[in-house]
């Protein structure tokens, strides 16, 4: 969690009185308030009640990415000189209604929390976050027209928010998939017959960086094609599988496997982009498991690294379904 102040940072329509300069909203604007040093003020000089009514737009460094509003405060702090009649309001630009002042003739800070109801658990950027300002009024009126004037006086005002910052989905690998991109986040491979995460990162060449300790070098890359082929050989032989998961990296279980991608010392990596369609049994034997392939033989060769076959070369073997 997270709070961003909001101050006002220019006059709307000034008609209290500034006790220095002509600018209101840079007397009500300080972090701390400094009470007599800076305000504006209202004169009350009338047994009539008055009011005086200032407008001031609010503004602040906005975070820099995707953000929610969770909460908002409103504060504004003021007194009056004299023990006379007085009272105050405070409302934000997007509300319906304004909150009433705490005064006394010593400063008190008021608060509302029930503002800016409309922002609360939306989400913002710098760039489409709305516009905001707060209208102060005060009103007062003497007891006797024996009595002198006073002053009704605000010193400071602000708007505190709180807000979550949002954490949009990391670039990522996608695979085509019935026609539709799929986001490939996270590959798990099998280790003694338990799946475990393969831990990866990936840099804007569509290289994969094994973290692990196996490794700390680049192990593979995204072909133009969006097929996915391992290119270093000193990771251990074995089918490394791909799964969606959700952005806290938990395994989506409902989820089908986004594809496999098949590594050993003899073909320096094959790739599948569907679904596993054979295992290379302990004894080196090739079995296929997927059903759909249409009855025949398949013929294995060697290739490179580009997934090109090298010519000149045996082939490995075959396989009859």
């Amino acid at each position: 969690m997270a709070t961003l102040i909001l101050r006002p940072v220019s006059d709307e329509s000034l008609n209290h009185s500034c006790n220095s300069g002509s600018s209101g909203y840079s007397l009500i604007s300080e972090s701390s308030a400094d009470d007599d040093s800076t305000y504006i003020y209202q004169t009350v000089s009338s047994t009539s009640s008055a009011s005086v009514t200032s407008s001031f737009t609010l503004g602040g460094t906005m975070p820099s990415g995707l953000f929610k509003i969770t909460g908002a405060t409103l504060y504004v702090r003021g007194r009056s000189n004299a023990n006379y009649t007085y009272s105050g309001t405070y409302q934000l630009s997007i509300d319906s209604s304004a909150s009433s002042m705490s005064l006394s003739t010593s400063y008190q800070t008021s608060s509302s929390t029930g503002v800016a109801t409309s922002l609360i658990n939306n989400t913002y950027t710098s760039s489409n976050f709305p516009s905001l300002s707060v209208t102060i009024t005060t009103a007062g009126n003497k007891s006797s027209s024996k009595n002198s004037s006073f002053q009704i006086r605000i010193t400071q005002i602000y708007l505190e928010l709180e807000y979550e910052e949002i954490i949009e989905d990391p670039s990522a690998y996608y695979i085509k998939i019935n026609g539709s991109w799929k986001k490939i986040i996270t590959i798990y491979k099998k280790i003694d017959g338990v799946w475990e995460e393969f831990d990866y990162t990936y840099d804007d060449s569509l290289q994969l960086k094994y973290l692990g300790h196996i490794t700390s070098d680049i192990i593979g890359e995204v072909t133009s094609d969006y097929h996915i082929v391992i290119t270093d050989t000193s990771i251990p032989n074995n089918t490394y599988y791909f799964y969606y998961e959700d952005a806290n990296k938990t395994k989506l279980t409902d989820w089908d496997v986004i594809g496999s991608t098949e590594f050993n010392e003899y073909n320096g990596g094959t790739t599948t982009t569907g679904e596993e369609v054979g295992v290379i049994n302990e004894d080196n034997s090739i079995s296929l498991t997927n059903t759909s392939l249409a009855n025949g033989t398949y013929t294995m060769y060697y290739e490179n690294a580009d997934g090109v076959k090298l010519e000149g070369w045996d082939s490995i073997g075959t396989v009859s379904k």
